[in-house]
């Protein structure tokens, strides 16, 4: 969520792509530290891959008009047609996705890896660490 929040901050409005609509689940940063946190001396966490969400499935371009309104700010949105993603990120060091403190790689690869839907398919970590997801 924090790179989405500095994408937030220096965007002035969205261009909306077809993998824009890729569906997610994002988690916040604390909720990812707890589950770090809850597996370290955990037994029944040994060898086992988790995967963790948080509990909203969205579009990613609702993720950015979300964290736009919790913010206090507007995102005006244009849909283009479909643009490969390959071509955006080659363009994100060269616009505005350099702006933030963010490294610019890895915001390249996060932005390339939108074309796959991020969804929790097992609920393992609940198990391990209980809560909500």
């Amino acid at each position: 969520m924090e790179i989405t929040r500095q994408q937030v901050d220096v965007l002035p409005g969205l261009v909306t792509l077809d993998w824009m609509e890729t569906r997610t689940q994002p988690i916040a940063l604390l909720d990812v530290v707890r589950y770090l946190v809850g597996v370290l001396d955990a037994p029944a966490a040994r060898g086992w891959v988790f995967e963790v969400g948080g509990p909203d499935v969205l579009q990613y371009v609702e993720t950015l008009q979300r964290a736009a309104n919790a913010q206090g700010k507007q995102l005006p949105s244009v849909s283009l047609p479909t643009l490969a993603s390959k071509l955006l990120r080659r363009a994100c060091p060269r616009t505005g996705c350099s702006c933030s403190p963010t490294w610019t790689p890895t915001r390249r690869d996060l932005v390339g890896s939108l074309v796959n839907e991020a969804m929790v398919t097992e609920n393992g970590i609940l198990e391990v660490v209980p809560g909500t997801i």
